[in-house]
């Protein structure tokens, strides 16, 4: 009896050491894991403000008025006015109902 007591102890002691190192294992591996996409991230997020800091310094007024002011005949751009804007109170309502 003593035999059996002492060997489903030995068998219990075995299986719960194999348990903690299945689950020791799948930790290390997830914060493994973990860490590799907080890497990832803190890339995305670098290049994310970049992009950022380049598009400020590509939308300049100073530069886009150059631009503008080169590229005149190409492209026709002038200053918004109030004339660029329809009134709608005068539209057909016909259009409005199809």
């Amino acid at each position: 009896m003593r035999l059996i007591g002492r060997s489903a102890l030995l068998v219990l002691c075995i299986l719960s050491a194999v348990w903690a190192y299945k689950v020791n294992y799948e930790t290390r591996s997830i914060k493994r894991e973990i860490q590799d996409l907080e890497y990832e991230i803190k890339i995305v997020l670098n290049r994310i403000d970049l992009l950022k800091a380049e598009w400020a310094f590509l939308n300049r007024p100073k530069r886009l008025a150059s631009l503008v002011d080169e590229n005149f005949e190409a492209l026709k751009l002038v200053p918004i006015t109030k004339e660029h804007f329809y009134d709608y109170s005068n539209f057909n309502s016909k259009f409005l109902q199809n």
